[in-house]
């Protein structure tokens, strides 16, 4: 999606508007928003920006797996 975090792991939160500084937080496993109380793991991440389900949020982040995989090979 773009986004890099500063030197704390703080995004501008994709989840609420007026977001004028870095109010979500990303950690090793997921992500938290002080602002608007967003928080989940990579799937829910993905779940909530595509407006999706587990299966295709699974599906999603199947590419990108599949191609390291095959990068190992």
């Amino acid at each position: 999606y773009g986004y890099q975090p500063n030197r704390a792991g703080f995004i501008n939160c994709p989840f609420h508007r007026g977001d004028r500084s870095a109010s979500l937080k990303v950690y090793d496993k997921d992500f938290h928003c002080f602002g608007c109380g967003a928080h989940g793991d990579i799937f829910t991440f993905v779940m909530d920006m595509e407006n999706c389900s587990f299966k295709e949020a699974f599906e999603i982040l199947e590419g990108p797996m599949k191609d390291r995989a095959l990068l190992q090979i």
